[in-house]
């Protein structure tokens, strides 16, 4: 488990839209990478610092999120397998 570092929010109201436009400007050559982008078409926000008080907290929740997938696992094949034998359309 990594520990949290500082988290600093984006001063822009659509991340999806602004993250978009980000592709579309390397796809388009007008930055040679995403992060290089990003830089570029975003403000950075308000900077958050990790807890300590809660640190132990979220590492005892972040130990059972990372047992979840592999517990679930099997079951997401057995959706998987039922959708490709009943498809939709």
């Amino acid at each position: 488990m990594t520990p949290r570092q500082h988290l600093t929010e984006v001063n822009q109201e659509e991340v999806s839209a602004l993250g978009a436009a980000v592709m579309a400007h390397v796809a388009a050559g007008t930055h040679a990478t995403a992060a290089e982008a990003a830089v570029a078409m975003s403000s950075p926000g308000t900077t958050s610092e990790p807890d300590p008080q809660t640190a132990s907290v979220y590492a005892e929740l972040a130990d059972l999120q990372a047992e979840l997938y592999p517990a679930l696992h099997p079951i997401f094949e057995a959706q998987h397998a039922f959708a490709m034998r009943h498809p939709l359309s």
